[in-house]
Parts: C-alpha cells; sequence; structure tokens
C-alpha cells in the first residue's frame, strides 16, 4: 500500500522562542504551528480550527454567528468572536427551505486519494533555549459542499432556534473541511517533551466558510467570501483553560 508524506520544516527567525511555556502548553504549540500547516498543506484560502481540541466542531456544514463580548467590570470593552453553533440542519427553517438543506447530514464530495499524511515541524532558539514542534497528519483529504448546495433565496433561518441567531444579520457556513484520521503534536523543549495523539475518528484540522446574509424573517439574501480581517477575529474556546490541554476532544453541546 503506497503511502505519500508531505514535509515541511520552518524555522522562527523573530520574536523569541514559539511560547508554548515550561508546561508545554499544547494551546500555545497548536497556535505555533497551525498558520504554517494551512498555508504549506492547503493553501491560504484555508483556515486552522483555532483549538485543536475543539475539532469535533468544525464540520462540515456547521454555522457559527459573530457576537460582541463585555469585558470589564463596566462593560466598557467590546471584543468580537466567533461562535460555533452546531449543524445547520438544527437551525433550518424547513418548510421555507429548499429540501436539499432539510437533511441532517449534508452531502459531502471528496478529494485527494487515501493515504495521504504531512508532516510540519517548526523549531526555535539554539542550545538550553530551543523548542521544537512536530505536528503530523496522517491519512488527510478534503471535504467540499457540492456547487449545487446555494444558499441565496433557497435557505431560511428559524431565527427562534436559537438565541444567538435572534437579532444577527448574516452567519458563517463552513463548506469545505480538510480532515486528517488521525493527528498528534509533539512539543519539545531541551529539558523535556510532551506528545498528544488522536486517533479515535476523522477530526477537522483546516476550514473554509462562506458568510451568508439574511434579512429580517431569516431567509439568506446573498453569500459572500470574507475578506481578511474577518478571518483574523478570535473564536471562542468549548473549553475552560484547564480542559484546553488535555484529551478527550471537547463536544459541542447544542444548547441555547
Amino acid at each position: 500500500m503506497e503511502t505519500r508524506t508531505l514535509a515541511i520544516e520552518r524555522r522562527k527567525r523573530f520574536g523569541g522562542l514559539l511560547g508554548v511555556g515550561e508546561k508545554l502548553s499544547v494551546v500555545q504549540g497548536w497556535r505555533a504551528v497551525r498558520s504554517v500547516v494551512a498555508q504549506e498543506v492547503a493553501g491560504e484560502d484555508y483556515i486552522p480550527i483555532p483549538y485543536l481540541l475543539d475539532a469535533s466542531a468544525y464540520k462540515i456544514g456547521h454555522i457559527f454567528v459573530r457576537y460582541v463580548r463585555e469585558v470589564g467590570c463596566l462593560g466598557m470593552i467590546r471584543t468580537p468572536f466567533f461562535k460555533i453553533l452546531g449543524p445547520i440542519g438544527n437551525f433550518v427553517n424547513v418548510s421555507e427551505s429548499n429540501a436539499s438543506w432539510n437533511e441532517k447530514s449534508l452531502p459531502a464530495i471528496k478529494s485527494t486519494a487515501d493515504h495521504v499524511h504531512f508532516k510540519v515541524r517548526v523549531h526555535q532558539g539554539n542550545g538550553k533555549s530551543s523548542e521544537e514542534i512536530i505536528f503530523k497528519g496522517e491519512d488527510f483529504w478534503y471535504l467540499e459542499m457540492p456547487e449545487g448546495m446555494i444558499t441565496k433565496n433557497n435557505l431560511r433561518i428559524d431565527r427562534s432556534s436559537h438565541q444567538d441567531l435572534a437579532s444577527v444579520a448574516s452567519f458563517g457556513l463552513i463548506r469545505n473541511v480538510l480532515v486528517a484520521r488521525a493527528f498528534e503534536i509533539e512539543i519539545n523543549s531541551k529539558r523535556s517533551s510532551r506528545l498528544l495523539r488522536v486517533a479515535n475518528e476523522p477530526h477537522t484540522l483546516l476550514f473554509k466558510y462562506e458568510i451568508c446574509n439574511m434579512n429580517v424573517d431569516g431567509r439568506v439574501i446573498n453569500s459572500r467570501t470574507p475578506g481578511r480581517s474577518s478571518r483574523r477575529l478570535t473564536w471562542q474556546s468549548l473549553q475552560s483553560r484547564d480542559d484546553a490541554e488535555r484529551l478527550p476532544l471537547t463536544e459541542l453541546h447544542l444548547t441555547d
């Protein structure tokens, strides 16, 4: 059985070490390597999942909304976030939408041959202060929605199905994903090492989405590809700070 592995190596030249700290943080490790994974494996159009252990939440056909959270004792600072809600089928107005959007499991087209792997190594420093992160994706492939799955004038969202859909003007829809049957992140410093591996089922590592604009009734009136500034927004983690550093993967609870 033939296998192919895409190998990428990058040395961080500026800005100090990779930031994993003495505890060899998985969150920081993924943050340091994820942009290299996206750009070198799939291209600039793909976005890495924001938190590695939230991989179960970023499936094809899942939707998310942009919201603003007020922080500070007087709520003086307003910070925009993206919040993942779940499968679009949970929020569709069935009687007012095209039948293709009423299925709980949406159709997806698979591309890329089987048994293709990638390995990305990012390192920084030398001697006693060196750090290294190795990320592997095993048996990865792409999934995409068929071109015929058009949102404009074919889809109406039930705004009452979730409180975060009640007043927003738009939502994001994940249409393309890169999934891997197994992935692992290895974090090495001069003093210690840490390895986290997930191989129970395929999980999303990278994705693309479209922004769907709605009218007051929830009908999608147009859609667009997001600009780069939109992609830099912070995403809400599904985990507590401690849970973000250890298995199991976080489950997406489909509640308001």
